[in-house]
């Protein structure tokens, strides 16, 4: 028996797991400010929950998609940096 090929591209798993890490580095960058008490931990658990919302969403076969919810994450893991201590 013959399996079926996946749609997926090495590529596309690569850039997926990049949005994956992106995600988790924008989570952990809100837990750590909620941690100093930069933000309330409320409002950190809302945003990660948002995150992982997010990327579950978005179309693994869609490398567009993936690309811009990678670089978005990116985007406001450095702003969420720039309010640190």
């Amino acid at each position: 028996m013959i399996a079926d090929r996946s749609a997926w591209r090495a590529n596309d798993a690569v850039a997926y797991d990049a949005l994956s890490d992106a995600a988790s580095a924008a989570i952990a960058t809100l837990f750590q400010l909620a941690d100093e008490g930069i933000l309330e931990l409320t409002q950190a658990v809302r945003e990660a929950t948002e995150i992982r919302r997010e990327v579950l969403d978005v179309d693994g076969y869609d490398r567009d998609a993936v690309d811009a919810e990678r670089e978005s994450l990116e985007q406001r893991t450095s702003e969420l940096r720039g309010r640190s201590s």
